[in-house]
């Protein structure tokens, strides 16, 4: 046994749409009625975002100025006329502030750029009342709306211990049966601190694996699909990545990535590549609101594999046949994806990625559409598929690739299948030892790749923690870089395990699952 210290890091051809009903279909047909539909959608999401501004606008002029003055009737007239106008088109108006964005009807309501610090204020002010969202089921008269904002104005948080149980009380007694407010949990936003940053982060992931049962569930029944859930959960994961907090704990998400036996391969794959997606989105510098889309079409990409057999799902096709029914599942998708409450920007590049993501990058895969992708979103998703299914045990598979290995092969594809800017990209972000990578180390101590070290010229020696040991403390961190006085490495790695290992798999598991 060498004199080496052990560290504890700080941080550780166009075909027909074949739909599941049998219905052939074309995506040119209805040119017509499609168009006039996406026009509706936009001006829904237009009419949600004057609804919020005009609402936080009839507060503050409330605050100064009496119900009769101009400013105060301008803001109340045009509040109302956008709650009037989405009830031409939808039964009933959903308001939610999820924390740091709104919903309105599960759309997206961000406002534009120059409206944002109205956006964050009303936020805030909601948040201050406790109120978390609300339902208006019907068309209040304009005095009504103005005296439901009179009783939110009128209420100073500050002095009133319990803010939403008076508003609340005080529409009862007024019979405003047509609004019903929505209290703020804290348990719905995990940023306020009742979690450490590490359980955050395993719930969240938990959560996206059910939000994703869920999803296939609608799917397989025929129903439609409600993507409320799935846009809380990505906008929790996007957050994960943006907010401070958790910079030095990301690294506990992507391990979770490699739970390959712990959870059901058709439920952790859409969230492994979510999460990859979104990571590798945030490492080359995407908006937000990109990053928000790109994790919501990794949750339903591969929908279409629901309307297959099982067997061709368990099983590598045997002839053209077999072949042909799976490069299906990327049209098959489609109708089940557009069968929801509405559709907005989020669902068409869901759409264009699930139809795209087994194109290849210059017409090099499937379906046979004539040519290959333009679009990022697609080969992001791409990329991130290949990299988890390649890493991942299945039956039809001899073995799983380590991910290194993994990373060869999508560094040595052909540029038809991918973009080399972008698998150069990918492989950089990830690093020669990925996160999550069983190795075996020289003395015959057994563990994973836990953290990379701060330098990245060094990144082949990153932090590995002990899983198992003949003279190691099972538990330590042991940092591969670190040298004897003669520039010789303390530690160096004697292979890389297959991720399959089952003994390696449970303890590997327990570890990632039982982190402080």
């Amino acid at each position: 046994m060498t004199s080496a210290s052990i560290q504890q890091p700080s941080t550780p051809d166009k075909q027909n749409h074949y739909s599941p009903h049998h219905q052939y279909y074309d995506l040119e047909d209805d040119r017509d009625a499609r168009l006039l539909d996406l026009e509706v959608q936009k001006r829904l999401i237009e009419l949600s975002q004057e609804l919020l501004l005009h609402f936080y606008t009839l507060m503050r002029t409330l605050t100064f100025h009496s119900q009769d003055n101009e400013a105060v009737q301008h803001n109340l007239y045009r509040f109302h006329d956008a709650i009037r106008e989405i009830f031409e088109h939808e039964y009933e108006i959903h308001v939610e502030f999820t924390g740091t964005d709104f919903l309105i009807n599960e759309r997206w309501s961000k406002l534009a750029r120059r409206f944002q610090d109205v956006c964050n204020k009303l936020g805030n002010t909601l948040k201050a009342l406790q109120i978390g969202g609300f339902w208006i089921s019907g068309v209040p008269d304009p005095q009504q709306l103005l005296q439901f904002v009179e009783r939110v104005v009128a209420i100073t948080p500050e002095k009133t211990e319990n803010p939403f149980s008076m508003l609340q009380t005080q529409l009862w007694r007024r019979n405003f049966d047509w609004i019903t407010l929505e209290k703020y949990c804290d348990q719905q936003n995990w940023e306020t601190g009742r979690l450490g940053a590490n359980e955050t982060i395993r719930q969240t992931y938990f959560q996206a694996v059910q939000v994703v049962q869920q999803l296939q569930s609608q799917a397989q029944q025929d129903r439609p699909i409600k993507l409320k859930s799935a846009k809380r959960v990505v906008q929790s994961l996007i957050d994960l990545f943006d907010n401070p907090r958790y910079e030095d704990h990301l690294d506990l998400l992507q391990l979770l990535t490699h739970l390959k036996d712990s959870v059901d391969y058709r439920y952790s794959h859409p969230v492994n590549v979510a999460i990859l997606s979104i990571g590798f989105g945030h490492h080359l510098g995407l908006q937000r609101t990109l990053r928000r889309d790109l994790g919501i079409a990794a949750l339903l990409y591969d929908t279409g594999l629901l309307a297959l057999p099982q067997h061709l799902l368990e099983h590598p096709p045997t002839n053209p046949t077999e072949r042909q029914k799976l490069e299906q599942h990327p049209e098959l998708a489609i109708p089940m994806i557009l069968h929801t409450s509405f559709i907005d920007s989020t669902i068409l590049r869901t759409i264009n990625t699930t139809f795209g993501h087994h194109l290849g990058a210059r017409e090099g895969g499937y379906p046979a559409y004539g040519q290959g992708l333009s679009s990022l979103a697609p080969q992001l998703i791409a990329i991130a598929d290949m990299f988890d299914n390649m890493c991942s045990p299945q039956p039809h598979k001899q073995q799983a690739l380590t991910p290194t290995e993994a990373l060869a092969e999508i560094a040595r594809m052909p540029e038809q299948f991918v973009s080399p800017m972008l698998s150069r990209q990918f492989v950089n972000w990830l690093g020669p030892l990925p996160l999550g990578s069983l190795v075996r180390l020289h003395e015959g101590s057994i563990g994973y790749v836990c953290r990379q070290p701060e330098d990245h010229q060094h990144r082949d020696r990153p932090f590995v923690k002990v899983l198992q040991s003949p003279n190691v403390p099972i538990g330590s961190y042991i940092n591969l870089n670190e040298k004897a006085p003669t520039g010789r490495h303390f530690w160096n790695i004697q292979e890389i395990l297959q991720p399959q290992h089952p003994t390696i798999q449970q303890l590997y598991m327990a570890d990632i699952l039982n982190q402080t």
